[in-house]
């Protein structure tokens, strides 16, 4: 190839290298997931991703949710707030006139995700529930594809009337030691819960473990056995959604961190 010839080569290349490095901008994806059913007048969960799929580092992005009528942010209840507070993310604020919930992350980098928990209070009055995350990039290079900036969930809202037979080998219990209820926890433990004909579980070993589950809304026993004697904890169980009963401890000993609220799920 011709010197000359070479060298125009060369030069076009780096120019459209450097123009290609000039134009790269983030592509911030939203992701919204949440409970596909929920009893009314029932607490839970949606889970929020921004994920930077693009070429670039997205500076500052902004995330709102307008919360529908008869939803609000979760209410916690602790020793310095006995009338309770929202459960505003981290990294959100929350304006109660326009009931919209901002959540800020910046510099998000290429391939980073960022996760939010967003706790919401669902409708006392059975309804479709509908929950919208929009995004923008509010500072930097702007978003490279729009079209992915937002994301839905729909929820059921309605009285559910779980419906449970025993034996089972399906049914699971979650709790949160410590916590006063779950949605405390960043992500809620479970376990196995085999239980027989008449409702029951045992389990022997070093601690021998009995649990006792209702058919419906009713009490949750477990009573742990050991050298100190048995411990009994209980709790309040009613309908959460179609598989699943929850509520408040009701009995417990003192002194030891067990989780304010019990599910059962079937």
């Amino acid at each position: 190839m011709h010197t000359t010839a070479l060298a125009l080569l060369l030069m076009s290349a780096a120019g459209a290298m450097a123009q290609n490095t000039t134009t790269q901008k983030p592509d911030v994806v939203t992701t919204l997931t949440g409970p596909g059913e929920l009893q009314v007048g029932r607490s839970a969960r949606w889970a929020m991703s921004l994920k930077n799929e693009g070429w670039a580092v997205a500076a500052q992005t902004r995330t709102t949710i307008v919360l529908p009528p008869g939803t609000d942010l979760d209410i916690r209840i602790s020793l310095t707030s006995p009338n309770g507070y929202r459960a505003v993310p981290v990294n959100c604020s929350y304006a109660v006139l326009t009931r919209t919930l901002t959540c800020l992350a910046n510099n998000i980098a290429v391939g980073e995700t960022r996760n939010f928990n967003i706790d919401l209070q669902g409708p006392v009055m059975p309804s479709n529930l509908t929950i919208t995350a929009n995004t923008a990039i509010a500072a930097g290079a702007p978003d490279s594809n729009l079209a992915n900036n937002s994301a839905s969930t729909n929820t059921l809202v309605a009285s559910f009337t779980p419906a449970i037979t025993f034996p089972t080998t399906n049914a699971r219990m979650w709790m949160c030691p410590g916590k006063r209820e779950l949605l405390e926890c960043s992500s809620i433990p479970n376990w196995a819960l085999p239980l027989d004909a008449n409702g029951q579980m045992v389990v022997t070993g070093v601690v021998r473990l009995a649990a006792t589950a209702p058919q419906g809304s009713g009490t949750f026993t477990m009573n742990q056995y050991g050298t100190w004697g048995q411990l009994v904890y209980s709790w309040n169980l009613t309908p959460y959604n179609s598989r699943c009963y929850q509520g408040p401890v009701t009995s417990y000993v003192t002194g030891d961190p067990y989780p304010y609220e019990g599910r059962v799920c079937h």
